[in-house]
């Protein structure tokens, strides 16, 4: 007689459920995140292993399986969000999925201000003071507490996690958004603050007026979160130089990060990304060239002085349907996204396309995966199960 198709399924699920942790941890851990969320609809039992505290932990850790990239897109009327398993064995076939954020109907439009350890940052668009942390993956939402606000100030954003304390930070830098003149038609003269919040506490930490910031954070570039300190580019409205600023996670200190010595590259157009929990720029220099500086003793006591490596250099290259364009690289909106486990570095040109590049054979393919969205922000994002436990 013919067993029916529930009765194979059950007797799968009991298998599985039989496993030993470690077999179970060592399958889980080679398969993708959407796998994975499926897995944990199997049954009962699947659904408690995916979510047991220390295998969220382990799966965390295995960061080539669980890599993806997420795209942010306002197209066509509100903001929507897409992911795609990267990197992948069959590249062509890879669909992108759309995510289905539980919020988009209280906050159509959002900033993605970070990930960190599989969970977004995001704020609201028009009252930047409203804060989410989401996981896309398990529709985990927890809003935070709203920070005050300053009238004719706009915020700047910071999340990441400090491992010794096993906390999440979320750190605010208001600035002047433009000049001010009180009842008497004098000049009134804002200045820039910090806040900090501990996620789970009761209320944000003003730690007053920073001393390092003398030039203006651009809010369009995304924080980069390396050996535990938040990074961004700051921009001098009248040098035209750009500087890098740190808040280091451990002593909630706002710094400046010297960039690398030498006068050629003082005035160039560069982003920030992570590179083996390092900090690097990466420069666009003349006839289209980049070159990857990576920052080297961060967390080394004894190394009073970290110093920057010229680890990558780069030959120019523009995707076919920017070809007809005579612009500069940094007006092509060309970022370099992260360099990857087997040394291929990710690109993103001007929200339209997915560029790697070979460092052995020098050559660079387009990326083309099923259903991107035509114009978009690519986040580097790092899928698991992790909420916030408070």
């Amino acid at each position: 007689m013919k067993r029916s198709k529930t009765n194979e399924e059950d007797e799968a699920q009991e298998r599985v459920s039989k496993l030993p942790s470690e077999i179970l941890s060592d399958i889980l851990s080679r398969v993708p995140i959407s796998s994975l969320v499926q897995f944990q609809y199997v049954s009962p039992a699947c659904r408690s292993v995916a979510r047991d505290p220390q295998m969220v932990k382990y799966l965390s850790g295995i960061i080539d399986n669980n890599l993806c990239l997420i795209f942010h897109s306002g197209i066509p009327l509100r903001d929507n969000l897409y992911f795609v398993n990267y990197p992948s064995h069959h590249i062509e076939d890879e669909q992108v999925k759309r995510i289905c954020p539980p919020f988009s109907g209280s906050m159509p439009e959002f900033n993605i201000v970070g990930s960190c350890n599989g969970i977004l940052c995001l704020s609201d668009n028009y009252f930047q003071n409203e804060l989410i942390l989401y996981n896309p993956f398990t529709h985990y939402v927890k809003k935070l507490l709203e920070s005050p606000g300053y009238q004719n100030q706009v915020a700047v954003y910071g999340f990441g996690f400090h491992k010794e304390t096993n906390e999440y930070k979320l750190v605010k830098v208001i600035q002047p958004r433009r000049t001010v003149y009180n009842y008497f038609g004098s000049r009134k003269k804002l200045e820039p603050r910090v806040q900090v919040l501990i996620v789970g506490k009761s209320k944000w930490i003003d730690l007053g007026k920073p001393d390092c910031i003398t030039a203006r954070l651009v809010n369009w570039s995304s924080q980069v979160l390396a050996s535990e300190r938040i990074h961004w580019v700051a921009y001098g409205s009248e040098s035209g130089e750009r500087h890098i600023i740190s808040f280091c996670l451990a002593n909630e200190k706002l710094e400046k990060v010297e960039k690398p010595d030498s006068d050629f590259l003082k005035k160039r157009h560069f982003n920030l990304l992570s590179i083996r929990d390092c900090l690097a720029a990466a420069f666009y220099c003349n006839y289209g060239r980049i070159e990857i500086w990576v920052r080297r003793g961060y967390n080394d006591v004894q190394d009073l002085r970290p110093t920057w490596v010229n680890e990558f250099f780069i030959r120019k290259y523009i995707p076919w349907g920017m070809r007809s364009s005579a612009v500069s690289p940094q007006e092509r909106g060309v970022k370099v996204l992260c360099v990857l486990k087997n040394g291929k570095i990710l690109f993103e040109y001007k929200g339209r396309d997915i560029v790697t590049y070979d460092r052995h054979s020098r050559r660079f393919k387009r990326l083309l995966f099923q259903g991107m969205p035509s114009q978009f922000k690519a986040i580097l994002h790092v899928g698991c199960f992790n909420w916030i436990d408070t």
